[in-house]
């Protein structure tokens, strides 16, 4: 996809496909099912707004515009290194900035998405929100896939663009060895190198996990591992961030390390999250 400035309006963005793709059936149905994306998910904390959209007939191509959601919170695409802002953010008001990342994460799993080219310059902060700027791939048993494989049909062509999708991996899927399930995509598993020295392989489901015969599921649980172990995400408000007192820092501690378990279901559930005011950091129902 491709964002357009518009000038006089520095707050919004105009997106469309690349025009150049070889793949030009299959880029229209990535911007479409991000419009889609954008209005399921409307209102949610971390979702940029959708202002509206048309369509040009002559070129059979959707353009939309979004709202124009702060600054990348890495320098560059490749980089460990904090944006000024979100370091900022994330010293200040540590558990803040953990509440921020946490419900954009929650806003697009919990419909259904799943982020498989995770990186840091995929978030933007504004304000005391960070952003996911670009729509995120359905993850196969969703229902919001189905929809997707309707419209890809109605077009003519199929659904893809996420390895994982593609594979359409179930938790039906038996197997013998880990190389018989399908993993994401390298940079789920830190291509980039921006995962914490140690935890540079991404969560172990992710990476094709042959557990007793079956092929493990990949769902939301592995974002809550990626949560822990991204150097730009929760590790960096435990190294930077000014707590009140050691006994909340320990409680992320312990937090980052429950996430980091091995064992999806012995992972807290993102769904379950909460940071309130003041700065207290809460129990998590697994």
């Amino acid at each position: 996809k491709k964002a357009l400035t518009v000038v006089g309006r520095p707050d919004v963005l105009v997106k469309t496909r690349v025009r150049t793709s070889a793949h030009k059936v299959r880029s229209e149905l990535a911007a479409r099912a991000e419009v889609m994306y954008l209005e399921l998910n409307r209102g949610r904390r971390g979702v940029p707004r959708l202002y509206g959209g048309w369509r040009d007939a002559r070129e059979d191509r959707v353009y939309y515009v979004v709202q124009r959601a702060g600054s990348p919170i890495v320098v560059d695409e490749v980089s460990t290194v904090p944006s000024a802002a979100w370091l900022a953010f994330c010293r200040a008001d540590p558990v803040g900035a953990a509440t921020a990342l946490v419900e954009c994460f929650r806003s697009f799993t919990s419909s259904g998405y799943f982020m498989e080219d995770l990186h840091g310059a995929q978030f933007t902060l504004a304000g005391n929100d960070i952003y996911a700027i670009d729509a995120p791939e359905t993850l196969p048993n969703a229902p919001v896939a189905a929809v997707l494989d309707w419209t890809a049909r109605k077009g003519g062509t199929s659904w893809g663009g996420l390895k994982y999708v593609e594979m359409r991996l179930s938790v039906h899927q038996n197997c013998t060895v880990d190389g018989d399930c399908p993993a994401t995509s390298d940079i789920e598993l830190c291509a980039f190198r921006d995962c914490v020295p140690g935890w540079d392989q991404g969560a172990r489901e992710a990476r094709g996990w042959c557990r007793k015969g079956w092929c493990a599921l990949v769902d939301a649980r592995a974002h809550t591992y990626d949560l822990a172990t991204r150097a730009w995400a929760l590790p960096l408000m435990l190294k930077e961030g000014r707590f009140p007192s050691l006994h909340q820092k320990r409680r992320l501690e312990e937090l980052i390390k429950r996430m980091r378990s091995e064992a999806p279901e012995d992972r807290p559930s993102l769904f379950f999250f909460r940071c309130p005011k003041p700065l207290v950091l809460p129990r998590i129902r697994s």
